[in-house]
């Protein structure tokens, strides 16, 4: 995983070999064992790599990773890991998948939830970075759903950490 954040030929090398898809395997073969939630890993491979990030989506990892944050979701390792990887996946062509798979809302509830903990907080954000900036459909998406007024709540949790 953290070599292949820093170089693109072993991210390729690994996508190639399967990684992406075995990684995803892996969270929906073991759904109730924290330690098979291989988000921390997988979203190493996503960062720097659109390509990673579409087979990722087409492993049906977005879904994978959502399921996990809601079935697990009082594990505060689990939800920072699965932030993560969404601040690693949710970028282009990712954006409409995320949506679709009600990561907005997913964002929103965590937000609310987990406001004492800055580090999931600052990976919520960053998971919505791209959904914000991608079309007039998405942004509206998240302006309805109560985003910014539970961003700015947490924010109030520890004042000049908005990310």
């Amino acid at each position: 995983g953290a070599v292949s954040r820093w170089h693109p030929e072993t991210m390729a090398a690994a996508a190639r070999a399967g990684a992406v898809e075995e990684l995803v395997q892996s969270m929906s073969r073991f759904p109730e064992d924290p330690e098979m939630q291989q988000a921390s890993n997988l979203g190493l491979l996503l960062v720097r790599s659109p390509e990673n990030r579409i087979r990722w989506a087409a492993a049906g990892g977005i879904e994978a990773n959502a399921a996990s944050i809601r079935r697990l979701y009082n594990d505060s390792s689990i939800q920072y890991n699965a932030w993560c990887l969404f601040a690693s996946g949710t970028g282009e062509p990712n954006e409409v998948r995320f949506h679709d798979a009600g990561g907005i809302e997913l964002a929103v509830q965590v937000l609310r939830d987990h406001m004492d903990s800055l580090p999931i907080r600052e990976q919520v954000l960053n998971s919505m970075r791209a959904i914000s900036a991608h079309s007039d459909r998405l942004r509206s998406a998240v302006l309805a759903s109560g985003f910014v007024e539970a961003a700015v709540q947490a924010s109030r949790q520890t004042p000049g950490e908005l990310s």
